[in-house]
């Protein structure tokens, strides 16, 4: 099966190959990309792809709103928007290009992929439309009809077709008064047209032309007009036919048949009875029938209505000219879907009445009916409800009168760092077998939810007491005690569990996915892999969070947000060879507020974007005050987040920085975890901020999942040995064993080694005689403004240099 083919238009080049290797790897296949109006234009018409991907802003490369609608109108190649801007003005401009899709950035996977592939199908079945459509109005000229408009509240009637002139009825295509029309009638039929137009009903009659100087034998016309209307009501549609010439009649219809017979459409002729006269070759392709089986049996044999109205009798009007949906069967007993469109022909002398039925095959458009329904209410990666299935549930759970009813907000422990090490497809199977888990252990009754990312929840109702809601909870707790078998390893995997039990304390349903997300987060402050129940006194750290979440951006607008300073110094000599800037929040009234509570909900909310920024401002003002000082030989050292990694705009920001403050790059070291590396985009990241002269450091080091191809790959500088192996030194032999091992590893590596949290003097001593070359902790200084730091410096300058 051939691949589909994509064009992205996208004028920061780092995203365009990241979007370009998430869709090779989907199974597309991308011809080119484009950075520029134009090139995008040229590109598709060169290489005609199935769909293209735009980015609306490009820049100095123009606006992709231009190139879409050019690509559109000339190339008519589909369209789907791929950018971070939302505006209403933006919104409303990109509506009038009728583009096949509009996603914001940054995108999911799996939501581009589901709406590549609807856009796609919704090309190909307009593309077969547009065929059918085309061939079907075809068989209209060649059937010699005119369309025909009645406007009844401005009185007109206006004529589009192919003898309007001829019959001296009006120009065709040219607006006449509708007693102008009228008028060419017979005076016995005019009186009966206009009272049928008045009552707004369907119209298949034959009308007298009146007799002029020009036209002296009898000519007549079939006027059809359907009770289908046009803006509100106002406008009839319907068609009208010259059928005055027998013989012109039977040629006309002769070429209908050879076009009907060469179109998709299965084509029924019918008696007035209904039984079948004849069927073109479509017909025989989509049914498999022969003719011997079809030919004067009833239509019905083969058709049924999906409900009752849908199937009408020769004697029912209102069914002719309109599409209906049908089930049509094949000879096999299979059928398939389709749009039914009934046609008649009036009988005439020599030939008796007739209908034409033209079956339009839908089973394409119903397939991806079925899947957008079932992609609104079921989790693509693990087919579990989703949370529009689950707030469909909640609405219909009434909390006041329902008994035994609880919410379950389960969160797999330390999943993002798995994802993250590992890769999302590994993390993906996790998500899978864990969701195939929880489905043998609830009733079939309950529902389960894959609220998103690693979070699931289950509704349960029926449930006689606490014991049982207990019961449940453990079963859930257990399901993780065996490994998990990953990427062909076995991991162990733990989950954090929230419990809201429906009572008197709880308002609606909303509440109780509230207080069970709230049970939740005080599982995994009590140390992850247990379940708590919601209470009232979970209201208060609740708040705390709140204060947290609402109070960090103040903080940021207030600068509230400080850094302080942590000297590190030579193993040896004690001289201060570098600084860490350590990000501390002082709040007027609540005072120092831990990194450890408001880190992880700045990379939550996003705003650890600016967080981050701020602080490497700090860290290279610094740098510029310690040159004017004379300390030139000291490094700082900066923390940065794994989401700070994934935008795409840090290291334009950081380089603005490092122009602002005019400091040596290399004096500015950036220290990441090592799960970080992990990750394809923050590697590249990493590797251009390598370029751009700044040290890179593996924070945390033997905490985080890595691999030593990775560190061998990448230009990295320094390990830092977590403060966690350092405690244990002098207590626990196996610590011991790890921090040798680490420090043999850099050894091999030629990495520099600094070790955090010296406390002590056997702690500095052992360190120093294994190896390590700097060292961080209280042991020298604690963290301290800016102000404390100068002094400290000022002070071991005499150090420094004797």
């Amino acid at each position: 099966m051939d691949r589909s083919t994509l064009l992205i238009v996208e004028d920061e080049q780092l995203i365009a190959l990241n979007l370009s290797l998430d869709l090779q790897d989907s199974g597309y296949e991308i011809c080119a990309m484009a950075s520029s109006e134009q090139e995008a234009f040229e590109l598709a018409q060169a290489h005609r792809p199935d769909l293209v991907l735009m980015d609306i802003n490009l820049g100095a490369g123009g606006d992709g709103i231009n190139a879409a609608r050019r690509i559109g109108q000339d190339l008519h190649i589909p369209v789907i928007y791929l950018t971070a801007y939302t505006s209403d003005d933006l919104i409303r401009r990109t509506g009038l290009t009728a583009p096949y899709g509009y996603i914001v950035k940054p995108y999911n996977s799996r939501e581009l992929k589901a709406s590549i592939e609807t856009a796609l199908a919704r090309h190909r079945y307009e593309k077969i439309t547009e065929r059918s459509e085309k061939r079907l109005q075809a068989a209209v000229r060649a059937a010699q009809l005119s369309l025909l408009e009645y406007d009844a509240e401005h009185n007109t009637v206006q004529l589009e077709g192919v003898f309007g002139d001829r019959l001296q009825i009006g120009k065709t295509g040219v607006e006449l008064e509708a007693n102008a029309f009228f008028s060419r009638l017979a005076d016995e039929e005019a009186p009966e047209l206009q009272q049928l137009l008045r009552d707004g009903r369907s119209i298949s009659r034959t009308f007298r032309l009146r007799a002029t100087q020009d036209i002296q034998t009898p000519r007549w016309i079939e006027l059809y007009l359907s009770d289908m209307t046009l803006e509100e009501g106002r406008i009839r549609i319907g068609a009208i036919k010259d059928v005055s010439e027998r013989e012109s009649f039977v040629n006309e219809l002769r070429t209908a048949s050879k076009i009907l017979a060469n179109i998709d459409e299965s084509v029924i002729v019918l008696y007035s009875d209904m039984t079948i006269r004849s069927v073109n070759q479509a017909f025989f392709r989509q049914t498999h029938f022969r003719a011997d089986e079809i030919v004067g049996e009833p239509v019905f044999r083969v058709l049924s209505g999906n409900r009752q109205q849908d199937l009408h009798s020769p004697d029912d009007k209102q069914a002719l000219n309109q599409r209906r949906e049908v089930l049509v069967h094949r000879q096999d007993g299979s059928h398939f879907h389709a749009l039914q469109n009934i046609s008649r022909i009036p009988a005439t002398a020599h030939h008796p009445e007739l209908f034409i039925m033209i079956l339009t095959d839908i089973s394409g458009l119903k397939t991806a009916q079925r899947e957008l329904n079932r992609m609104a209410y079921r989790d693509g990666l693990t087919g579990l409800g989703n949370r529009n299935m689950m707030n469909q549930v909640l609405a219909e759970l009434d909390c006041n009168s329902q008994t035994g009813a609880a919410l379950y907000f389960i969160d797999i422990d330390s999943f993002k760092l798995i994802n993250d090490s590992m890769g999302h497809d590994p993390g993906d199977q996790l998500l899978v077998t864990f969701a195939q888990r929880l489905i043998q252990i609830i009733r079939s009754e309950d529902v389960l939810i894959r609220l998103g990312g690693d979070e699931f929840v289950i509704i349960v109702q029926g449930i006689e007491n606490r014991q049982g809601f207990e019961h449940l909870a453990q079963k859930v707790i257990g399901i993780c005690r065996q490994p998990f078998q990953v990427a062909g390893r076995e991991m162990m995997v733990t989950c954090s569990i929230g419990v809201a039990i429906a009572d008197e304390t709880v308002e609606d349903a909303a509440a109780l996915l509230k207080h069970a997300d709230a049970a939740m987060y005080a599982s995994k402050r009590k140390g992850k892999f247990t379940y708590t129940f919601y209470s009232e006194e979970m209201v208060e750290g609740a708040r705390y969070r709140l204060f947290i979440e609402q109070g960090l951006h103040k903080a940021l607008s207030d600068k509230a947000i400080q850094a302080y300073w942590q000297p590190i110094v030579d193993a040896h000599s004690h001289r201060v060879v570098g600084i860490e800037a350590l990000c501390r929040w002082i709040d007027k009234d609540a005072g120092m507020i831990p990194p450890d509570s408001f880190i992880p909900v700045a990379e939550e909310t996003g705003l650890i974007q600016a967080l981050g920024l701020h602080m490497l401002r700090e860290a290279c003002m610094l740098l510029k005050l310690l040159e004017r000082e004379g300390l030139e030989e000291i490094e700082v050292a900066v923390n940065v987040s794994g989401q700070q990694l994934k935008d795409s705009q840090f290291l334009e920001a950081l380089q603005e920085i490092l122009e602002d403050t005019q400091i040596q790059p290399q004096r500015l070291e950036l220290e990441v975890t090592e799960s970080t590396l992990q990750s394809e985009q923050a590697s590249l990241l990493i590797w251009q901020l390598r370029q751009a002269g700044v040290s890179i450091a593996i924070d945390d080091f033997g905490t985080g999942y890595s691999s030593l191809s990775k560190l061998t790959q990448m230009s990295i500088s320094k390990l830092k040995i977590d403060r966690s192996f350092v405690s244990g030194l002098g207590e626990d032999s196996r610590q011991q064993i790890v921090v040798e091992a680490i420090i043999n590893l850099g050894r091999s590596l030629g990495l520099r080694m600094t070790a955090e949290g010296i406390e002590t003097i056997e702690q500095r001593d052992y360190l120093r005689d294994k190896g390590v070359h700097n060292m961080q902790g209280y042991y020298f200084a604690r963290p301290m403004p800016l102000t404390e730091l100068l002094a400290y410096l000022l002070e071991q300058r005499p150090q420094s240099s004797g």
